[in-house]
């Protein structure tokens, strides 16, 4: 419960698993900002979500072969080689927009990710089954985006794949949702009334004392 637990933001929206390769500029950003963490914290697990840009037959049929080599090389530049890889579908809505032709294929992907988790030591593969998007058809809605935060954390907690739906998961967001803020939420919650004008300044500094503790 004392544990802190951080994000090393290294995603960038729209890209394919070739703009990820070995010594490019995206795979070197992660490869630093994960080695600059390390310095203080320890890696618990890899986030993976990609595929919406590989969506062709052809992309998919060597999505296994090039993401393998991924990472691999992160594992080993990180010197973490049983690291937990948590990897998420793609959205079964990306065909229904109107850029919906560009991921006709969409499920050849699905398939290389889950076969992906299922044949490499410490890979997880997180379904997207039941979710929503925006009205793009594009992007996951926030409900969704919560949701599949359940999920991501309920296969890495369990070291297991989640290949269906759970079935209390507008109760498991209800329970979060209820939960006690933490301190640093509530700080940033006031930081953020006193950003948008609806408190003082004095009274900015007076609750902003009394949540520090000073």
């Amino acid at each position: 419960p004392e544990d802190e637990i951080g994000l090393i933001p290294c995603a960038d929206g729209g890209t394919s698993l070739d703009d990820w390769v070995v010594g490019g500029a995206l795979f070197e950003n992660a490869i630093s900002q994960a080695k600059l963490a390390q310095r203080t914290s320890q890696l618990s697990g890899i986030l993976w979500h990609q595929g919406e840009n590989d969506c062709s037959p052809e992309k998919a049929e060597i999505y296994s072969e090039k993401f393998a080599v991924i990472i691999k090389t992160l594992r080993q530049e990180l010197n973490v080689p049983e690291i937990p890889l948590m990897i998420g579908g793609l959205g079964d809505f990306l065909p229904n927009g109107i850029f919906g032709k560009y991921f006709a294929s969409y499920a050849l992907i699905n398939h290389e990710l889950e076969d992906f988790a299922k044949t490499h030591a410490n890979s997880y593969f997180v379904t997207a089954k039941g979710l929503t998007a925006n009205a793009d058809n594009i992007h996951f809605n926030a409900l969704s985006q919560r949701i599949l935060g359940v999920r991501y954390y309920s296969a890495f907690r369990d070291l297991k794949h989640l290949l269906e739906p759970h079935n209390d998961e507008e109760n498991r967001l209800t329970t979060i949702y209820n939960r006690p803020y933490t301190q640093t939420e509530k700080i940033k919650l006031l930081e953020h009334e006193f950003a948008v004008g609806n408190i003082e300044s004095k009274d900015f500094l007076s609750e902003l004392a009394i949540l520090s503790g000073k």
